[in-house]
């Protein structure tokens, strides 16, 4: 014999085991199932297979009720929604737009270097961001001031009474302005009796029919929601907005005879903020600055619904930090 056939041998069962030890080690082997158990075992498989198809129609359906990734979808109704609202004039900013608005950032270092203001808080200005600048109005130069403040182009909300000539339309619009439709609806109502009239008298006589016909003006919802739209899209591109919200009391002729006096502010900013939110689900930072002649303070930035916030809580900040002979209708409140 040969190794292989001795190791075959070796490997056999040894005489010295017993029966039972044999039975211990031979294969398992189950009785033969009744026709009861086997039907019973067949009917809870079936029961499982049922209750698998379920669970896994149940995961389908729930997998089929998640929302697509909401960021792609996002971001295609913002651009959608940019390319409709956002004003024709500043879809594409030309080089006249780009220049101008260095031109007023230039002019507005100088008056502050030689003329002498001093600005205050530049570091609560956000950074690469977008926001609305809110300010009081009541110097021509105040465009200036704000662009410097800002130190990138800065979008201006510019009430209708600039753009009522072609010629002067087609500056305002080249120089990255956008209009706004002016109202008289903040100098109505209880405590502002006789100012309409009052405005009336101040501004020089060849802007009084446009005054006039402001002032007969009804309010239109339209013209506020698109006022909103207008300034949500620009904000949503990431441009920066400065807005003055005492609406046609920014005029200079109407300040002859003493300081300018704060008045009721409009309330559109709170519908562009809440345009803002709704469109790109974020709070859009407010900018107030307070403008006088020989200070600019610039203060830290809120949002709509913070604490109490709304516009007027923001001017009354703003006035807070004027002489008190020029806080108007918010020295009292």
């Amino acid at each position: 014999m040969s190794k292989h056939d001795n190791g075959a041998i070796h490997n056999q069962e040894s005489p010295s085991e017993t029966s039972n030890e044999l039975l211990e080690r031979a294969p398992h082997r189950e009785s033969p199932k009744s026709p009861e158990q086997l039907a019973a075992e067949g009917e809870a498989l079936r029961e499982q297979e049922k209750e698998d198809r379920e669970q896994g129609r149940g995961k389908l359906d729930q997998l089929k009720a998640i929302p697509e990734p909401p960021k792609a979808r996002a971001m295609v109704s913002v651009v959608d929604y940019i390319a409709k609202n956002i004003p024709d004039n500043l879809k594409k900013p030309g080089v006249m737009a780009t220049a101008a608005s260095a031109l007023l950032r230039t002019v507005g270092y100088f008056s502050e270097k030689f003329g002498g203001r001093k600005t205050d808080g530049r570091e609560n200005v956000p950074k690469d961001e977008p926001y609305i600048l809110v300010a009081n109005h009541s110097r021509p130069n105040d465009p200036f001031v704000i662009a410097d403040i800002a130190r990138s182009p800065l979008r201006i909300a510019t009430a209708d009474i600039h753009f009522k000539t072609a010629l002067s339309s087609w500056f305002h619009k080249a120089i990255g302005m956008y209009e706004v439709k002016a109202s008289l609806g903040n100098l109505r109502g209880p405590g502002h009796e006789g100012e309409v009239d009052a405005l009336l008298k101040r501004v020089p006589i060849h802007e009084r029919p446009y005054y006039k016909s402001v002032a007969e003006r009804k309010s239109s919802a339209s013209d506020v929601l698109k006022f909103a739209k207008e300034t949500a899209a620009l904000l949503a591109r990431g441009d920066k907005v400065a807005i003055m919200p005492e609406g046609l009391w920014l005029y200079e002729g109407e300040a002859e005879g003493g300081p300018h006096q704060l008045r009721q502010a409009y309330g559109g900013i709170e519908l562009v903020a809440r345009e803002y939110q709704r469109l790109t689900g974020k709070d859009i930072k407010i900018l107030p600055v307070a403008i006088s002649d020989r200070r600019v303070r610039v203060l830290p930035a809120v949002t709509i619904g913070e604490e109490a916030y709304n516009i007027h809580g923001i001017m009354q900040d703003i006035a807070d930090e004027l002489p008190a002979n020029e806080r108007g209708f918010y020295g009292s409140h």
